[in-house]
């Protein structure tokens, strides 16, 4: 079992939010915050901060960890899941397998499009790589192309320290060559969103999850990149909570999909 950490109403229904790789449960401090009337887990990604004595494996592995977590916190034995960049990609993978724990799902930028051609560019990177994060410089750059804020930027530097060539590698493997067809029909109701500012694959990538959810709304973010939970957290927790209530959606900072 993995270390996670409990906010929020005990009580409440079960949120569980599923970090991108490289950042920690501080990418959700401001949800955690809006969220207190719902019991609110979060946690560092195997080969992360406080849980990097394990190794990240699979998104299968990962997948395997969040549902022992449910099973063990929730009365219902269901969560709403809400995932970000490769914590999407082990939410999609959730929900193809392990539906019955999930109770209604969010995916924010989640890449769906295998990518094979990066397979002998995974080592050579992470060579290059990993001396550069140790430099706080370099870890200044890639938190701006990230959109992290300033005020969590000591969080990512510290965290970025923690993750060792093997978690890397296995990360980049993991999300370049995975893909999300929805084989056994999921029906949970989903809620999906994209930054405006992405690349395009992400937006192409955010189309075909629409398409492939029958259950699914989806929204283009105006003036976000690839950090919605920290570039745009007010209008995040006000579409989630909408989300989650069953009310409509309609806020001027969104497209639908």
């Amino acid at each position: 079992m993995i270390k996670y950490s409990v906010a929020g109403n005990v009580k409440g229904d079960l949120i569980v939010f599923i970090n991108g790789a490289g950042v920690g449960p501080w990418m959700w401090d401001n949800q955690v915050k809006y969220f207190t009337s719902k019991k609110c887990i979060t946690f560092d990604l195997p080969g992360h901060g406080v849980n990097n004595d394990m190794e990240f494996t699979t998104i299968e592995d990962c997948s395997m960890l969040i549902k022992k977590i449910i099973l063990k916190e929730s009365e219902s034995k269901k969560a709403i899941l809400i995932g970000h960049s490769i914590g999407a990609q082990i939410l999609m993978f959730m929900l193809e397998h392990h539906e019955e724990v999930v109770h209604k799902a969010i995916i924010i930028s989640g890449l769906n499009k295998k990518m094979p051609f990066v397979n002998g560019m995974i080592k050579p990177m992470v060579a290059c790589t990993m001396p550069l994060a140790k430099l706080k410089s370099f870890s200044k750059v890639q938190s701006k192309q990230l959109a992290i804020p300033d005020s969590m930027f000591d969080d990512y530097y510290k965290d970025s320290l923690k993750v060792s060539k093997e978690t890397l590698s296995h990360i980049l493997y993991e999300n370049s060559n995975y893909s999300f067809e929805n084989k056994s029909k999921v029906k949970v109701d989903t809620l999906i969103l994209v930054g405006e500012n992405e690349k395009k694959i992400m937006k192409e990538s955010a189309i075909k999850n629409k398409a492939l959810l029958e259950n699914s709304v989806g929204y283009i973010v105006k003036n976000a990149a690839h950090g919605i939970p920290y570039e745009q957290s007010d209008l995040l927790n006000c579409v989630v909570e909408s989300f989650i209530n069953g009310k409509e959606i309609v806020y001027d900072n969104l497209i639908e999909l």
